[in-house]
């Protein structure tokens, strides 16, 4: 493989869907979500760039993760991407529809 910025880059890998009791792995709360990013944050010092790289998406809107990927963004450490769909649609697809994401 190859070893991106000459191994300084730490990858921290967070479950969001199964992580919440009950839940499957084909929808998952906001909850859980904000709380991935949350983490995410938390194991990086405070000079570390993050790039949060999601591959997930629904059709819902969430004023919670919005404010925490906007949150996150402010920052001006964060990179926030996320899968947009796979069916070459038009509609909204979130948390990539996010204007911070």
């Amino acid at each position: 493989g190859v070893i991106p910025n000459l191994g300084r880059v730490i990858l921290h890998i967070v479950k969001v869907f199964g992580a919440d009791s009950g839940s499957s792995c084909s929808w998952t709360y906001s909850s859980s979500l904000v709380s991935a990013l949350s983490q995410c944050q938390a194991k990086a010092s405070s000079t570390q760039k993050l790039v949060v790289s999601m591959s997930l998406g629904g059709g819902y809107n969430s004023s919670m993760e919005n404010y925490a990927f906007q949150s996150a963004y402010n920052t001006g450490r964060v990179l926030s991407v996320a899968a947009t769909g796979n069916s070459g649609g038009t509609a909204y697809s979130y948390p990539a529809s996010y204007p911070s994401v």
